[in-house]
């Protein structure tokens, strides 16, 4: 990127310099440890593919559709060995607070053949 600087109608290139923007609003898993329950559904959406799926269920609290939709697991015969981890029972039991009927619902809208 080039800076121009106008001065007394003529145009000088001052330098070059390469401008890299971080996104420093990013939760980071690191983050996530530190501050338990901290942050909004909201931000973790903002920042869910970056963030351990285990650190979120455990150290925030989620709602039915953020769980639903970025949590559960429906591949459980997968291979991956922390598939198991994230059936609904486990995520029930992670976030007592969810209202069974209303995540169950969204799992159905989520996934075409959840049962």
């Amino acid at each position: 990127m080039y800076i121009y600087v106008v001065q007394r109608g003529k145009i000088d290139i001052k330098f070059n310099c390469l401008i890299y923007k971080s996104n420093t609003n990013m939760i980071t898993n690191r983050d996530l440890l530190a501050n338990k329950n901290k942050y909004s559904v909201a931000e973790l959406t903002a920042s869910v593919a970056e963030l351990d799926t285990l650190l979120l269920v455990t150290t925030q609290i989620l709602d039915e559709r953020f769980c639903a939709e970025y949590i559960l697991d429906v591949r459980i015969d997968s291979g991956d060995e922390d598939s198991y981890k994230f059936t609904e029972a486990y995520i029930l039991r992670r976030q007592p607070h969810l209202d069974r009927k209303l995540f169950f619902e969204l799992c159905k809208i989520q996934y075409e053949n959840y049962c």
